[in-house]
């Protein structure tokens, strides 16, 4: 916002000092392969598509690759293409992408000599502090007719409360939110970051906020980081040489500075490409740390020595153009190359021809060669600079004022008063993260409850299944703008590979699914669990993400303690069939997830799980035969093992090409323990032991789940709670749900 904002990419322990900083450049001139000067495409014949390379490989090491200073330690995942915006609805609030809010219009009331304005909340930045002071009754000089309040007893007073959604809780709680809001009062969310960052349920605040800042330009007030306006000004007071050579003083070719190496926007896994094709110094958290967080002069010292800025936005968000762009690369006269944000947006907010995006580049390679190009060629880099002598006409005058700005809009506003905005009978208020799911098999058990939370968690997400039960499971989330479903088949290429075009990753759940099913129709077994699977892996594009899910019966019998270096021995055509397939995803680096038995209700049920098939069997007939009671299992809620999938999508960079037992070990329970804990509950039914059945997937150990809660995952429902919720809603089973409760 105003030049001392954010220097958030640096370690605040750390400090400048000359012998940080490289000394030595390696000539980035000595890479092979180097096109010549007449190759260099003009601005309007670079590509439009974006064309990852095809293969993931480990990262280049720097202490053996000379072109190579450092770079992020995770594993290679090029990133994807900006999924497409859906078009505005002129009909709903404009924010309604991102920042919707519903609420009722203010009462008219007489513009006031003062405003007095509560900050409600803690503001993140030391440095807005210093814009928007705590005390009581203070004042900024811009801005004489606010009055700044940090005492929350004052709200009876004030015209405005400003709420930083930073340190809003996830949900609302009415507990540390103010009582009631006055009809005079406009009740500010302020955020300049993705609407992903941090994590709110927005549902939660529907109707608490009235007026919005947000870097968005299509807020009440914008908080955009930077402005053709403030750009231009700023010029006008420096100067500018329309002579100057900008290549002059830059001896090195690319750097980039970044502390968060695993972010939704998958820049890590784009430059890990990149490095393999040119020179890219890294500093900050991911590289080598040289410069303090409130370093104002270090970070500039280091930039301005390099002729191109890797300006790698952490989230794929419209608009989104922060520091990155606006401070690290244009203000220091560097080159930026940009990743986040459609390529719209840049065009609309940027100065022109002053960036170069990654979108317009089939691959990371190419891109290098582009850049290699333009550091050899003086006339082509310094073309770049042209925009500053050359302003384009009718520069918004109010597009990305400074929070400054923003809140002198708010405080000559007639409080209360003005055009209210229009109120949605349906927004959606989920934050968009910019990405694309595909679900195979998401009308089933576990697709049915994973869907819901995928679109909660702001994904876009694509169903594709041959709907064999139905789509009713997901008629609770039939109207959600960012959900659609197509028919058809993984072994269909054609229809997948239309389904698959345009994702950035892919939740691989269509199967069929158990021992019994499988044993009942072998060669369809064979041709959608292990063909069908390598049909997905083969129309599988570089950039996109895969996350199998995968069963404990590829184990097959084990003893002792089964962990994922437990050798892989299926003895079931399903298991055999299902470890194919995970044979396949990793080794296109994707994820796979040996769940536990999973059980519960969910809106695609089944019966034939045995949680579920005994609790069925309990109410219904208050009786049930028991085989291999001593065998031990391990069990996992419906909803634990849908939340692993969306864990494994946060998380896929640190995860990739890697197998995870789901479960826990509190579940490794025996068939005769499981059974009583159903009698507890059904206390009239009456159970047998029994010689007949047995379990072809000789499924009888205990499973260690410390690797994947090592990252954070944790289950959060038990057998317990699993089995009181299928005892409320069994009794009620209508003949039509009983017949699609099975998949034999």
């Amino acid at each position: 916002m105003d030049s001392s904002r954010d220097f958030r990419d640096f370690e605040p322990k750390c400090d400048c000092s000359k012998h940080d900083i490289p000394s030595k450049q390696d000539d980035h001139r000595e890479i092979q392969d180097n096109p010549n000067k007449q190759d260099i495409p003009n601005r309007q014949d670079i590509p439009k598509i974006q064309d990852i390379p095809k293969k993931q490989v480990d990262l280049p090491n720097a202490g053996n690759n000379p072109k190579v200073n450092k770079i992020p330690a995770v594993p290679v995942q090029t990133d994807p293409a900006c999924a497409p915006e859906p078009k505005d609805n002129p009909n709903v609030n404009p924010l309604s992408k991102f920042y919707s809010v519903w609420y009722d219009p203010p009462t008219q009331v007489a513009k006031r000599d003062k405003v007095k304005i509560v900050i409600w909340t803690e503001l993140w930045d030391n440095q807005r502090r210093k814009v928007l002071p705590k005390g009581k009754g203070a004042k900024c000089l811009s801005m004489p007719n606010c009055i700044f309040s940090g005492f929350r007893n004052e709200i009876e007073e004030a015209d405005a409360v400003l709420f930083e959604v930073s340190n809003l809780q996830k949900n609302y709680n009415a507990s540390v939110m103010p009582k009631f809001r006055h009809p005079r009062q406009h009740w500010v969310w302020y955020h300049t970051e993705c609407p992903g960052f941090p994590s709110i349920n927005f549902e939660t605040y529907r109707s608490v906020f009235n007026w919005t800042i947000t870097y968005r330009a299509d807020s009440d007030s914008s908080g955009a980081w930077g402005s053709l306006h403030r750009t231009y000004q700023r010029l006008k007071v420096e100067g500018v040489d329309p002579n100057k050579d900008y290549t002059k003083g830059k001896r090195k070719l690319a750097v980039w500075f970044i502390s968060k190496c695993n972010t939704q926007a998958n820049r890590v896994a784009y430059a890990t490409e990149l490095v393999k094709h040119m020179h890219v110094d890294v500093f900050g958290r991911c590289g080598k740390t040289v410069c303090a967080k409130w370093n104002v002069t270090c970070m500039p010292d280091i930039i301005t020595q390099y002729k191109f800025y890797l300006a790698f936005e952490n989230m794929k968000c419209k608009e989104y153009l922060t520091e990155k762009f606006w401070r690290n690369a244009l203000a220091n006269d560097v080159i930026p190359v940009v990743l986040g944000a459609n390529r719209s947006d840049y065009e609309r907010l940027a100065p022109p021809h002053s960036y170069i995006h990654v979108d317009d580049f089939k691959s990371p390679k190419e891109l290098a060669n582009y850049l290699m190009l333009l550091d050899k060629d003086k006339d082509q880099y310094n073309a770049y600079f042209k925009w500053k002598t050359h302003p384009p006409k009718n520069i918004p005058l109010e597009e990305g004022q400074s929070a400054d700005y923003d809140m002198k809009k708010l405080s000559n506003y007639p409080i209360g008063g003005g055009q209210p905005h229009q109120t949605a009978s349906f927004v959606d208020l989920t934050p968009e993260n910019g990405q694309h799911v595909l679900v195979t098999g998401g009308a089933g058990y576990v697709g049915s409850t994973l869907v819901p939370i995928l679109l909660q968690e702001g994904y876009h997400v694509t169903v594709f299944d041959i709907f064999n039960f139905g789509v009713f499971p997901l008629l609770p989330v039939a109207g959600h703008p960012r959900l659609r479903l197509m028919e058809g088949s993984i072994t269909d290429e054609v229809k997948l590979a239309d389904a698959m075009a345009d994702v950035d990753a892919i939740v691989h759940l269509a199967a069929i699914v158990g021992f019994p099913a499988c044993a009942a129709h072998p060669e369809k077994a064979i041709k959608i669990n292990k063909e069908g699977t390598e049909n997905i892996v083969r129309l599988l594009k570089p950039h996109q993400r895969i996350v199998y899910s995968s069963t404990g019966s590829c184990y097959g019998a084990v003893e002792g303690i089964c962990t994922e270096d437990t050798p892989i021995s299926p003895l079931t055509l399903y298991g055999e069939t299902k470890a194919a397939g995970e044979k396949a995803v990793m080794g296109a680096g994707g994820v796979a997830l040996r769940l536990a038995t999973v059980f519960g209700a969910s809106p695609r049920l089944r019966l034939d799980l045995l949680v579920n098939d005994l609790t069925y069997k309990a109410l219904s007939g208050h009786h049930f035969a028991l085989y291999q009671a001593s065998f031990r299992r391990t069990f996992l809620h419906i909803k634990d093992a849908a939340m692993a999938f969306a864990f494994v999508l946060r998380n896929y960079e640190k995860m990739s090409g890697q197998a995870y037992n789901v479960g826990s070990e509190t579940m490794n329970l025996t068939k005769a323990e499981l059974a009583k804990k159903i009698q507890e509950f059904i206390p009239e039914c009456v159970i047998t032991l029994s010689d007949e059945g047995e379990d072809k997937d000789k499924r009888d150990y205990e499973v260690s789940y410390a690797k994947l809660r090592s990252l954070g995952y944790n289950t959060t429902l038990t057998v317990d709670d699993g089995i009181r919720e299928l005892v409320k809603v069994m009794p009620f089973l209508s003949d039509r749900e009983l017949r699609t409760c099975s998949n034999v």
